[in-house]
């Protein structure tokens, strides 16, 4: 039986067992490493809430409803509090069989509910279906926080923004000053190509002015 320590699995692979009946700990962690899981096992509610407070808790936990320290829906209501377990995935175990029950379990934040006595293969599916949805989870909360930091970035661009009235260079820090461009490149992904507009070529490159000018007057006229 592993117990809770540092893995390279990700969290969505390890699951959590609490429960205080050895005998039915023991067929979980049996079941799910025989599917290829890495299991966290704990004996009381405290011990659970302590594996979830670690640095890589698992995303989805097994949790007996009756156990010493914090009950299984104690454990849920707390869990629904924590910012940083958002995704976790929560299932009850429990010989309690009325929808009542249920009910209460639900509106404890558990996500699915399985009776006892149980097969294995259906906590497995269970699981692997919890795992899913953690999955998803998690990376829609990644993927918001990278949205967040776009958009922060865009709001910098958007405020007030210091720029030399005479090189139009614009101030990065206290005294760092860095050109248009670069400033631009280094808040967006916006890059530049340089060319020269119809007034610069006139005012600065006047024979080729006039004579794109011809050209294009010559095309205008075909």
């Amino acid at each position: 039986m592993k117990r809770p320590a540092e893995t390279s699995a990700t969290t969505v692979d390890r699951v959590l067992v609490a429960d205080d009946e050895r005998a039915t700990c023991l067929s979980l962690v049996y079941g799910l490493e025989r599917h290829g899981l890495e299991v966290v096992t704990a004996s009381d509610g405290l011990a659970a809430r302590d594996v979830l407070l670690g640095e890589a808790p698992p995303q989805v936990a097994l949790l007996d409803w009756n156990m010493p320290g914090m009950t299984g829906p104690e454990l849920c209501r707390w869990v629904r509090t924590q910012p940083r377990l958002t995704a976790c995935y929560l299932i009850l175990i429990t010989a309690r069989d009325t929808t009542e029950d249920m009910l209460t379990g639900m509106a404890a934040g558990a996500d699915d509910y399985v009776r006892k006595p149980f097969q294995i293969e259906e906590v497995v599916a269970r699981v692997n279906a919890g795992r899913r949805v953690a999955s998803l989870q998690a990376s829609l909360t990644a993927r918001l926080a990278e949205l967040e930091s776009a958009l922060s970035e865009v709001r910098q661009l958007r405020g007030l923004i210091p720029i030399c009235s005479h090189c139009h260079s614009i101030r990065s820090g206290p005294q760092d000053w860095l050109k248009l461009e670069a400033y631009i490149e280094q808040h967006s992904d916006a890059t530049f190509s340089h060319s020269i507009c119809d007034s610069c070529m006139t005012k600065h490159y006047p024979t080729a002015g006039a004579a794109r000018n011809r050209a294009e007057d010559g095309e205008a006229a075909a």
